[in-house]
């Protein structure tokens, strides 16, 4: 055998594996770029009553009251979600939700939906849904009873 062809017979695994290694790392970057992608309702939205649903391809996101708590389950395992109230002064208040048992499951542990939410009132939700660097948004009209 020619020097040449046993050089690149010994060198051929090494090259393989870090072209895998250098193929997950690009990737890897090129998932955790930051998108934006747009929820849309199913339905009309009452957390109150258990019917608020948002998709987006994929990804479902369910809103309920469960017990007086705000609660948030996703279909895909998420880092961070926070939910937006609108009063129809136009003030906005926050609530950073807080993961549950697992990171399907969020809600708001300090404050009843009751204070969080008045019935009877127009108000306005927005949600942003982070996961890997992409973010779920939403805003729509909560229908009271």
């Amino acid at each position: 055998m020619k020097r040449h062809f046993k050089l690149s017979v010994l060198l051929l695994p090494f090259l393989a594996i870090a072209g895998f290694i250098f193929s997950d790392i690009y990737l890897e970057n090129k998932a955790n770029q930051p998108k934006l992608f747009q929820l849309k309702l199913l339905e009309q939205c009452d957390i109150f009553h258990g019917h608020c649903r948002l998709t987006a391809n994929e990804f479902e996101l369910n809103i309920t009251d469960n017990a007086g708590l705000i609660t948030i389950n996703t279909s895909f395992p998420l880092d961070k979600i926070t939910l937006f109230v609108v009063n129809k002064d136009k003030k906005v208040t926050t609530y950073p939700l807080k993961m549950k048992s697992n990171r399907y499951y969020w809600q708001h542990n300090s404050l009843q939906s009751a204070k969080l939410i008045p019935k009877k009132k127009a108000i306005k939700l927005r949600l942003i849904a982070e996961i890997k660097g992409g973010r779920y948004i939403a805003e729509f009209d909560l229908v009271t009873r």
